[in-house]
């Protein structure tokens, strides 16, 4: 029997096996807009996307593809659009850097430079302290 994605993506989530796997979707700004060319999709919206050129596609993009989960973006409408420092590079609130490389198409790709648990070992992880939430105890099994 066919599920319908919620109850797709649902019956994944309580761990028991769908009538195939739930798809997600994200994409790049100029993938996207290269997409729906490519879909025969003209539709008329005002494209929107984050830092990292990360799109909320139409829905109709959404069901071309059979996709599943939609993404929210929550955030304040109000934010101001982020500029680039010339160097490229960005810390976010995570600490993580990154350093945005530029595509011959006006794509972009994100490298990430630097990590503040790329050395972790699972003591550290045990004494890092995420900004405003909490953390759990992580346990070695076996």
């Amino acid at each position: 029997m066919k599920l319908t994605s919620r109850t797709r993506v649902a019956t994944a989530l309580n761990h028991k096996e769908p009538d195939r796997v739930p798809v997600d979707f994200v994409s790049e700004y100029n993938f996207y807009t290269n997409l729906k060319q490519y879909l025969g999709l003209n539709i008329d919206e005002d494209v929107q996307f984050s830092t990292f050129m990360e799109v909320i596609p139409h829905p109709k993009v959404l069901n071309e593809l059979g996709v599943d989960i939609i993404s929210l973006k929550l955030c304040s409408p109000n934010k101001p659009k982020f500029n680039w420092p010339e160097d490229h590079i960005y810390k976010n609130s995570w600490g993580v850097v990154f350093k945005r490389i530029d595509q011959k198409d006006g794509s972009h790709v994100f490298n990430v430079i630097h990590s503040l648990l790329e050395h972790a070992t699972i003591k550290d992880l045990n004494k890092f302290k995420m900004a405003n939430t909490k953390c759990t105890r992580i346990e070695r099994k076996g």
